[in-house]
């Protein structure tokens, strides 16, 4: 059982992202609305609902911006004197903030329109999007082999130059030395580049090219390690970190809401079994449990409604997730939660085999389709989401309101990271 990120859906009969292409400020990460095709028009059984992203920048929340790379904050010295305190919000994170909105095209629309895309864009921010295209498209494995293998690899000699400029010498050669084991001139044609590797093919075996590739691959690093890379480059450079270490405090609540629940997701090991992450669930400060609970909830919510919660491993707290909806007083989102667990039975198995074994069979068509109505029902409370242009940004009200809900808890409990 693993956490991730929330995205949109086009759900037959339950429903459907709405309000693609959201403004946003050009300094702010895209929603998934935003990077996404076009959705196909709504069926007859489907309605649509907006399901909101980041939160707009604000003028300021209050946290503490550092003068300088080596300046650690009040929250970094509670952290490093392992006192109990917020989690600090990496500064790897503020430059993604500054770039996402950019770089997550890298690869969905062909090179020359990215290319027209950041042409306005100044040097340093042209040059760290490029660098962050990169960094995202190295997926969680395989890094260099993922990156060229994906369509952002047809922005590669753009890169290449990014890397140059940014003065990481070490990376542009190995990047280079990549780019030449696919033949001069480089294929920027996806099509051209994916014939090259015997992953691509049926049987998906990897042939020569891709342990060439996977050789370099393995001497330039991971993920994590050009991360670092990228951070040290900016660094370096006073004007640019000021420019980023800036968006510490303008990040709006939803999103410092996303690197605690990235930080409290991560205190609990979704390996284990359900009785063993109910234990562990168990021992956290209440605060803590609820957002957790309630975040795995709206995830599946969001994804897929609430037949796929129970049907996944996360349905494994669905207990906790009742008890976070009474705490947090969510009377209407509870009373529909109890109608599922009804449905699911008493006991209320936690184990994820055995409630597929015994309830998810498939032998009852009727049962399925009347717990994922339940989806509906969330969407409905309060007449239904409604989103209001406030500024150019959208505001939500209506609807299942978790996310709400877990913005104004940690908000009020304090809990906000900067």
């Amino acid at each position: 059982m693993r956490l991730r990120s929330p995205s949109t859906r086009l759900l037959p009969g339950v429903l459907a992202p709405a309000l693609c292409g959201a403004p946003t400020h050009p300094l702010q990460a895209a929603t998934d609305t935003e990077i996404g095709p076009a959705a196909p028009p709504p069926r007859k059984d489907e309605t649509r609902v907006p399901i909101p992203g980041f939160s707009p920048e604000v003028r300021s929340n209050g946290c503490q911006v550092r003068q300088s790379p080596d300046e650690v904050t009040q929250v970094g010295k509670a952290a490093l004197s392992e006192k109990a305190g917020l989690p600090e919000i990496p500064f790897f994170a503020l430059i993604e903030h500054a770039t996402g909105v950019y770089s997550v095209h890298a690869g969905l629309e062909p090179p020359e329109a990215f290319a027209k895309r950041i042409a306005p864009l100044d040097d340093d921010l042209r040059r760290l999007v490029l660098l962050h295209a990169l960094q995202r498209g190295f997926g969680f494995r395989d890094g260099l082999h993922t990156f060229f293998f994906m369509r952002g690899g047809s922005i590669a000699p753009a890169i290449r130059d990014a890397l140059k400029e940014a003065g990481l010498a070490r990376e542009h050669s190995l990047f280079t030395r990549a780019m030449g084991l696919f033949g001069t001139p480089y294929p920027v044609d996806n099509e051209a580049r994916y014939k090259l590797f015997g992953y691509a093919r049926e049987d998906g075996n990897l042939n020569a090219f891709d342990h060439a590739l996977l050789a370099v691959d393995h001497t330039f690093g991971t993920r994590e390690q050009l991360a670092d890379a990228i951070v040290a480059y900016v660094n370096r450079n006073p004007a640019l970190f000021a420019r980023i270490e800036a968006l510490r405090e303008k990040l709006g609540d939803s999103e410092r809401l996303r690197y605690l629940l990235d930080t409290l997701g991560s205190k609990i090991d979704w390996e284990k079994g359900a009785d063993d992450i109910a234990r562990q669930l168990s021992v956290l400060p209440a605060q803590e449990r609820n957002l957790i609970a309630l975040s795995m909830f709206n995830m599946e919510l969001e994804d897929g409604g609430v037949h796929q919660f129970f049907y996944n491993s996360s349905g494994d707290i669905a207990p906790e997730v009742l008890a976070a909806m009474v705490e947090l007083g969510l009377v209407p989102q509870a009373k529909i939660f109890r109608r599922a667990l009804a449905m699911l039975g008493e006991p209320y198995i936690r184990d994820n085999t055995l409630r597929r074994e015994q309830r998810f069979d498939g032998k009852s068509p009727d049962w399925d389709k009347a717990l994922s109505k339940l989806t509906d029902d969330f969407y409905a409370i309060g007449g239904g989401a409604k989103a209001y242009s406030i500024k150019g940004d959208l505001a939500f009200e209506g609807g299942p309101g978790l996310r709400h809900a877990m913005v104004t808890n940690a908000r009020n409990n304090k809990m906000l990271p900067c």
